[in-house]
């Protein structure tokens, strides 16, 4: 019985799998604080206050996740991150969703882009209900339009839908 409580112990306590989309977070951070070097002071206030919250949070995981390693309460051993399963072919249904939306949005726009892949990605995650398929990706990726496009006027790629909404509005 010791034996089963430390395994399950053990498993507990391994943390390589909470580092590593912390770690991307904090490369994209650095990354994107140092492109903004030549855009309008506007980006870079935006840009340096979303980077330096971004970086702080990540600096704060890890601080904590190395006082647990140095302490001997936590491992940074990995655990199931590599393990074929469900959540393995989740994740990548994830990546190969992301990428898709990167090859596609120049083509179909924003809006149409991002309701699809909402609805992609919450069906590769296990969402089956069709109101909420529909509802909350209709939702936030309207949301997203009236924010970014409406609003403020950002240049995202172009689709039928806001073509749409251009004659519309």
């Amino acid at each position: 019985m010791k034996k089963d409580t430390e395994t399950q112990h053990g498993r507990a306590n391994r943390r390589g799998d909470e580092l590593v989309l912390p770690i991307l977070s904090l490369l994209f951070a650095i990354y994107y604080l140092y492109t903004i070097k030549d855009l309008a002071w506007e980006a870079k206030i935006n840009g340096l206050l979303i980077g330096s919250v971004l970086i702080l949070l990540v600096l704060i995981f890890l601080i904590k996740i190395g006082i647990e390693v140095t302490r001997h309460q936590s491992s940074l051993r990995f655990g199931e991150l590599f393990a074929w399963g469900r959540a393995q072919a989740s994740r990548i249904g994830l990546f190969g969703l992301a990428v898709l939306y990167v090859l596609v949005i120049p083509y179909a726009g924003y809006t149409l882009t991002t309701c699809l892949f909402l609805f992609l990605a919450m069906f590769v995650l296990g969402v089956r209900s069709p109101v909420k398929l529909i509802g909350v990706s209709l939702a936030l990726s309207l949301t997203g339009y009236y924010l970014f496009i409406a609003l403020l006027d950002t240049r995202f790629p172009p689709g039928p839908v806001e073509k749409l909404f251009g004659m519309l509005f």
